[in-house]
Parts: C-alpha cells; sequence; structure tokens
C-alpha cells in the first residue's frame, strides 16, 4: 500500500506542481515512509511511500530510466518467472524491487504489459519517448485508481478527495450513483459519487498519448480453460497448492504478517497456511501472528471457532473485543475523504485490529476477503442444468434455495432456472411489465426517472461470455462494483495505520482455477465451498473445516445508528433536500427496523442496510460542501 498521483497535460504544457503537491499531501496516510515527485514536460508524477516488502527497502519512487518513469502503488506476485521472462527478452531487471521489474514489462511489452503482471497493483507509467501515460489497475481493483480527464488534463490518484484539491476539478456530486447506492444494486464499476471523477475499472489499462484516450480490458483475456479432474482429491490438491503460494507470495514482508481471524473456512485457511510456511522457514515474513474481533454478548461471536484454530495451528493470537467506532468516526471518514464513510461491520470493525497490528510492528495484513465470492457457487448453476436436460438435479439444486438466499424451490426455479434462458430482448419486455428491478419506496419516481434509474439497474454489459451461466455468475459476483466499493473503503482504513491489506483469495492464478471449476466443486448437496473444505481436510479444526454458518454482524449498523441519534438521524436530510429521498419513507422505515431489531427479529438486517446508505450518503453530501440545493 502506497499512494500515487500525478498530471499530464496533453497539449503539452507543463503541469502545475502546486496542485502535484497539494493531491500529495491529501495522501500523506498512504506513505509514512517518504514523499517522491518527478516532473518532465508535461507531466508530473508524485508517491507516498509504504515499504511493506524487503525489496523496497532500497526503492525510490517515482523510478526513472532514460525516458521511463513509472509510479507503483502496488506488488508483484510473480517475481521468479517474470524476471525469466524479462531476461529472455532482453530486458534484465536491474534492481531487485517491483517498481524495477514493472518498468522493464513496460519497456519489452508495451501496452499490454499489465497481462504479464501478477499481483495487487495501480500503475502510472510515462514513456517519454512517445509522450505516452498508461495506467492499468490489477484484475481485481484491489489497489485504487481514480482519474479525471477534461480533454485536456489528466489527473490520477489513489482517493478521490486528491483530485478534487485541483481547483479545475468541480465538486459536482454524481446523481446516478447515488441512485444506484440508494436502490441498494451498485452496477457502475467506474463511476463514482462525483461527476467527472472515475475508477479504472479493474484489468484494464488505460492509454493517453497523441491518439487520445483509451482504456483496454486485459484480464480476463478469454475463457478460463475446462477443468476436469477424475476425483476429488485431484481438485482439491491443485486447490491447496495454488492457495498456498498465493498466501506465501502474500508473506513477502519486512517484518511480522498479521493476519485477520473470524474463524469462518476462509481466514482459517490463510491462517493455518500461513503459519506453516512461516514454520518451514518458506516465507520471507519472520513471523505470523492472527487478529480477531469478538462480540461475547452475541450469538455470533467468533471467539470459539478463533480459538480452535489458533490451538491447532500454533499460531499467536490477540483477540479484542467489541469496540466499534461511534458517530464522530463516520462524520470524520466523509470530512476527510470526501467520499462514502466506512461500514461499522466492514473497515470499521477492523479498526481496533488495524491498529493493534501496526504496534505489533505489522505492515501487512492478510484477509480471506474475496473467498465467498469464487467458491460459493450460484443458483444460475439450476438454468444451465434445465439447458443441459438435467430436470431433476435442477430440481434439487433449487431445493437447496441457493445458499445463503434460502429462496423457495418455485422461486428459484423461475427466477434463477428459467429466466436466464429467456431471449433477451423477451426478458428485458418481461422486466418492464413487471416493473423490476425494484426501487425501494423512500426513493421519489421524478428522481428515479431522472437519472433511468431503472435501466442501470438492468444487468451489466461487462461479464464476460463464459460457457456457463454460473461462471458468467460467479465473474460478476467477485468482480462486482459493491466489491470494488466495498474493498476500497476498507484499504483506506487499513491505509490510515500504515498497513497493506493482502487477499490471498484474490490471486489471479487461483480466481482463473475457480472459474474453470466445475460447479460441484463449489457446491455439493448441503456444502458450499466444497473445493476449499476438501483442501483443508486436516489443516483446519474439523468443527471450522465443516462450519456452515456465516455470522450476520448487520446489528452493528443498528447499534451505530441508534447512539447517533436513531429516528432523529433522518429529519432534515440533506438527501431530502436534494429530491433524493422521502424523508417521511425514510423515517418510517427507521421505525420498522428499531421495532424488529428491539424484537430480535432477524428481518431487521434487510432495513439496516439501506438506512446505513442513506445515512452515509447524507454525510458525504454535508462534508462535501455542495449544500442541499436540488439538482436539475
Amino acid at each position: 500500500m502506497s499512494g500515487i498521483a500525478g498530471l499530464f497535460a496533453l497539449d503539452g504544457s507543463s503541469p502545475d506542481t502546486r496542485v502535484l503537491d497539494r493531491m500529495m499531501a491529501a495522501l500523506a496516510h498512504r506513505g509514512p515512509d517518504g514523499a517522491g515527485a518527478w516532473t518532465s514536460g508535461p507531466v508530473a508524477l508524485g508517491h507516498r511511500m509504504l515499504r511493506a516488502t524487503p525489496e523496497a527497502a532500497t526503492e525510490t519512487q517515482p523510478w526513472r530510466d532514460g525516458a521511463l518513469a513509472v509510479a507503483l502503488d502496488g506488488r508483484i506476485d510473480n517475481r521468479e518467472p517474470l524476471r525469466a521472462a524479462l531476461e529472455a527478452k532482453g530486458c534484465p531487471p536491474r534492481a531487485e524491487h517491483d517498481a524495477e521489474l514493472v518498468l522493464r514489462a513496460y519497456e519489452c511489452w508495451g501496452e499490454g504489459f499489465a497481462r504479464e503482471l501478477v499481483g495487487d497493483f495501480a500503475i502510472a507509467v510515462w514513456d517519454g519517448r512517445h509522450r505516452r501515460l498508461c495506467c492499468a489497475r490489477d484484475p481485481l481493483g484491489v489497489r485504487p485508481f481514480y482519474y479525471h480527464w477534461d480533454g485536456r488534463t489528466f489527473r490520477w490518484s489513489s482517493e478521490p478527495q486528491a483530485l478534487l484539491e485541483d481547483p479545475a476539478v468541480g465538486r459536482i456530486p454524481n446523481e446516478a450513483m447515488v441512485a444506484e447506492m440508494l436502490a441498494g444494486y451498485l452496477v457502475s464499476r467506474e463511476e463514482t459519487l462525483w461527476q467527472g471523477i472515475t475508477r479504472l475499472a479493474p484489468g484494464h489499462t488505460l492509454t493517453l498519448d497523441a491518439a487520445g484516450c483509451r482504456a483496454v480490458r486485459y484480464w480476463p483475456s478469454g475463457p478460463p480453460p475446462t477443468i476436469r479432474y477424475a476425483s476429488d482429491a485431484e481438485y482439491a490438491e491443485h486447490f491447496r497448492a495454488l492457495l498456498e503460494e498465493a498466501v506465501r507470495a502474500r508473506l513477502r514482508a519486512p517484518g511480522p504478517v498479521g493476519a485477520h481471524l473470524s474463524g469462518g473456512i476462509d481466514s482459517s485457511s490463510v491462517v493455518a497456511l500461513g503459519q506453516r510456511l512461516v514454520h518451514s522457514g518458506a516465507a520471507t515474513a519472520p513471523s505470523l501472528e492472527s487478529f480477531s474481533q469478538t462480540y461475547s454478548q452475541h450469538p455470533d461471536d467468533v471467539e470459539p471457532f478463533a480459538e480452535a484454530v489458533v490451538r491447532h495451528c500454533g499460531v499467536k493470537a490477540h483477540f479484542l473485543p467489541q469496540a466499534t467506532p461511534g458517530p464522530s468516526y463516520y462524520e470524520a471518514q466523509a470530512r476527510r475523504y470526501l467520499d462514502f464513510p466506512d461500514y461499522p461491520n466492514g473497515a470499521a470493525a477492523s479498526e481496533a485490529m488495524n491498529r493493534r497490528a501496526a504496534n505489533a510492528g505489522c505492515r501487512v495484513m492478510l484477509t480471506g476477503i474475496w473467498g465467498n465470492a469464487f467458491l460459493e457457487g450460484s443458483v444460475e448453476h439450476v438454468a444451465d442444468l434445465l439447458r443441459e436436460g438435467h430436470p431433476v438435479a435442477a430440481i434439487r439444486r433449487a431445493r437447496r434455495g441457493g445458499h445463503p438466499l434460502g429462496s423457495g424451490v418455485l422461486s428459484v426455479l423461475l427466477g434463477h432456472g428459467l429466466r436466464p434462458l429467456i431471449p433477451r430482448p423477451a426478458r428485458r419486455a418481461l422486466s418492464r411489465l413487471l416493473r423490476r428491478p425494484p426501487i425501494p419506496d423512500f426513493v421519489p419516481d421524478t428522481f428515479a426517472r431522472r437519472v433511468a434509474l431503472r435501466d442501470r439497474l438492468r444487468q451489466p454489459g461487462w461479464v464476460p461470455p463464459y460457457p456457463t451461466l454460473a461462471q458468467r455468475a460467479v465473474y460478476r459476483m467477485g468482480c462486482s462494483a459493491w466489491n470494488i466499493h466495498a474493498g476500497e473503503i476498507t484499504e483506506r482504513g487499513a491505509a490510515r495505520h500504515g498497513i497493506e491489506e493482502r487477499h490471498p483469495f484474490a490471486d489471479r492464478r487461483l480466481v482463473e482455477f475457480c472459474l474453470a471449476l466445475p460447479e460441484t466443486q463449489r457446491w455439493r448437496g448441503p456444502t458450499v465451498k466444497f473445493v476449499l473444505r476438501e483442501a483443508m481436510r486436516g489443516l483446519v479444526p474439523e468443527r471450522v473445516r465443516v462450519r456452515r454458518d456465516q455470522p450476520d454482524y448487520s446489528f452493528l449498523l443498528m447499534d451505530v445508528l441508534e447512539a447517533a441519534g436513531g429516528e432523529r438521524l433522518f429529519n432534515g436530510l440533506t438527501l431530502a433536500e436534494r429530491g433524493w429521498v422521502d424523508e417521511p419513507r425514510v423515517r418510517t422505515l427507521y421505525r420498522q427496523a428499531a421495532g424488529l431489531y428491539a424484537r430480535g427479529a432477524p428481518a431487521y438486517a434487510g432495513l439496516a442496510w439501506p438506512l446505513w446508505t442513506i445515512w452515509g450518503l447524507d454525510l458525504w453530501l454535508r462534508a462535501s460542501g455542495t449544500g442541499g440545493a436540488p439538482c436539475r
């Protein structure tokens, strides 16, 4: 985790370095180990440094050689094979750190360089020979990359508030993205809450030169290969080898490494494999320590399962009692980032763990994030079974309700079995007839029509045409706009403490394997993540390996909303002044949620999420300084 920022004037004029200085100051929390800047002709590159690998001890950025310069926020995991390929191409690296590998990859492969990299990265390469800027983001968007392009000047940064330091970037809210968030269904992977500030989509490069501005998707480069083994054991063995390599690559650190441990199968697998690698000397990191947030007064407390993993693996453990930040924390988040604040059950819940890890000398934190997305499977497998002529198997799959949805058999058969098989034009007509997808009643019709919200909420067009509907659904889940949004929030939360989060389940090699799996390796009878559970036999405690329940911490959202004022929070909403929400209906929603929560009825969770979104957006809008005047 570092920070990058920069300016490129396509008309050849010199960029305003004072603007770059302000952008760099806004990213100071991302680089406790120093800052660097470089200007040449029409381009200015800035970098904030966190030294999170041994090789970074001698690294300075922006890194330059001749007419080439690079600013890298990230880590390259295929160092050995990449180095060998570069040497074979006549571009041998001249330094050990990752920025040098990236620069040589660009020198060797040009605009297609990103497809040769495995790791987490946001990159800006300046090619002075061709007066070209080439930017890239890793396949899942683990590292953030925001930009603003007005046809004359291209600005980029690791966080959006840095771009707003340039007076030329207007503070104009993006109504359409606000509407998506209020609807609870993010579709756009590129738009942000600000007009004109755009994300570089995961798995894409963006090139600017005399020919213009062009974005190209480099990953996935084609449909995944079909993997067919003769036995479950062979699938499990291959999966375990890939996951172990993903963990090993992320243990490349100059000091102790931390790991979030929830007691679920994903984080437990990472801890188990990580401790084994450290103990055997196969990892660079000298030690591994686990960090767990406990909720002793709640039935979903993770401590018993996390303790079982700690005892089984012999890892040093830190158990932290529930310490969810209060309302002022989220207000400060909105002001600091000029963006949506944290979630109480997400980055905010990790706040105490990240602080403890930093105090323990950790600069790296492993997580189990992305395991759910690529391993739980999809109910759209029902449609594949029907299409293949297996109605009995389809009914059996539908009966399981597509964990964790719990839907009825008929609902699953119709919605996820038959509907995807209907030709797209007829499906669109049916959706219009049924007025789907649904829009919450607290979103005024006039606002929804103004931003064409129903059209925006239709199935995204960025999903590759994979052979099966289940594969497309798994890709859509793993690479979703929601995952990007949530991932950027957790990444910046860790960055505040000088912590770089690393996610073994987001390793490109492992993800490609998961996308190529038969669906029965993801889901088998009542068991989800089947291949992972088979792969971890004997490596994690049996009670953890077979654990099926997934804790729901939505109660944290209600706790914070109540502490912030309860129903009073939704009086005088700035969102309502803009015409984006119907305030009386929002207050009714809160009363319903509070009543269910007080009675201990699980249904409150479905209401807590839109309430949190409304409050979070209101905090952002107030912090933005744009006021409550309606957009026209």
